[in-house]
C-alpha cells in the first residue's frame, strides 16, 4: 500500500497503537458515514473496512449496525493484532491485505454491499488503481465510501512531508488532495454516480504540541471551523460517496 514504490504505509503508527481511546467516542465523521449508511439503506448485509487500522470505526459500527457482516483488512499486523483482541470487535473478520490487490472472492462469494476507505486515498499520486479495485469490489447497487481531504477547486495537489521530530531522515506522503473534479471525470462512465457530502467538525479540536502533523480547528472569518495540520494544509474533508 504505498504512493512511492518502496515506500512503506506507516501513517498514524505511533499515535494510535496501543491506544484505547479511539473505541470510546467515535470520530465525528464516522457518525457522519453512518449517517449516510442509514439512509441508503444499507444498515444490513457485508461491509469491508479498507485500512481499517485498529479497528475504531468497525467497532462502531458493530454497536449500531449489528445486522452487518464486518471485515477489516489493513497492511499493518501491529495494527490488525491490536484489533483482534479488543471484545467489541468479536465476530470481526480482520485480515492483513492490500487496497491495491484485495479482491472479495478470498473473502466472500459476491462483491460486498458497503466498501468504505478512510484516510487512505491521500496517500497515493494516483487515485485511478485504488478507486478502480474498491469499485470492482462493491455489488451493483451497493456503495463504495471514501473518507478523504479534497480539492473544490480542479488542482490536484501533491504533498511530501518530513516530521523533524519524529522522522527526520524520511520524507513521508500522506496528505495528497484530490480535486473532486478530477475524481469525477477518473469515473465517469464506469459507475452509476457520484456524490461529495460535505463534513464539518462539530467542536473545537486542539492542537497537539507533541504531534502537530495530526488536525486541529480554527476559525474562519465566517465563525466556520476549519481544519488545519502543521502542514500548513487547509483540509476540506468529506465522504465521497460512488455507486457502482
Amino acid at each position: 500500500m504505498s504512493a512511492v514504490p518502496g515506500t512503506p504505509f506507516r501513517q498514524r503508527l505511533e499515535t494510535y497503537l496501543g491506544d484505547e481511546s479511539v473505541y470510546v467516542e467515535p470520530k465525528e465523521m464516522t457518525k457522519a458515514l453512518a449517517a449516510l449508511l442509514e439512509g441508503a439503506a444499507m444498515g444490513a448485509g457485508s461491509l469491508i473496512d479498507v485500512g481499517c487500522a485498529t479497528g475504531e470505526m468497525l467497532h462502531y459500527f458493530r454497536r449500531r449496525f449489528p445486522a452487518l457482516e464486518l471485515t477489516g483488512i489493513d497492511t499493518s499486523e501491529p495494527f490488525l493484532a491490536q484489533a483482534r483482541t479488543v471484545r467489541g470487535l468479536a465476530g470481526v473478520r480482520f485480515v492483513r491485505d492490500d487496497a491495491l490487490t484485495f479482491s472479495y472472492r478470498d473473502y466472500q462469494p459476491e462483491p460486498f454491499d458497503v466498501v468504505v476507505c478512510s484516510g487512505i486515498l491521500s496517500i497515493f499520486d494516483d487515485p485511478a488503481p485504488l478507486l478502480t479495485n474498491l469499485v470492482a469490489n462493491a455489488r451493483r447497487g451497493g456503495r463504495v465510501y471514501v473518507l478523504s481531504m479534497f480539492n473544490e477547486d480542479d488542482i490536484d495537489v501533491l504533498v511530501r512531508y518530513r516530521d523533524n521530530r519524529h522522522a527526520p531522515d524520511e520524507w513521508k506522503p500522506g496528505h495528497n488532495v484530490h480535486a473532486t473534479a478530477s475524481l469525477e471525470r477518473l469515473l465517469r462512465g464506469r459507475v452509476a454516480g457520484v456524490r461529495f457530502h460535505d463534513f464539518e467538525m462539530p467542536f473545537d479540536l486542539p492542537r497537539r504540541a507533541d504531534y502537530p502533523h495530526r488536525t486541529w480547528t480554527v476559525r474562519g472569518a465566517d465563525g466556520r471551523r476549519m481544519v488545519v495540520n502543521g502542514l500548513c494544509l487547509l483540509n476540506h474533508e468529506k465522504i465521497m460517496e460512488i455507486t457502482p
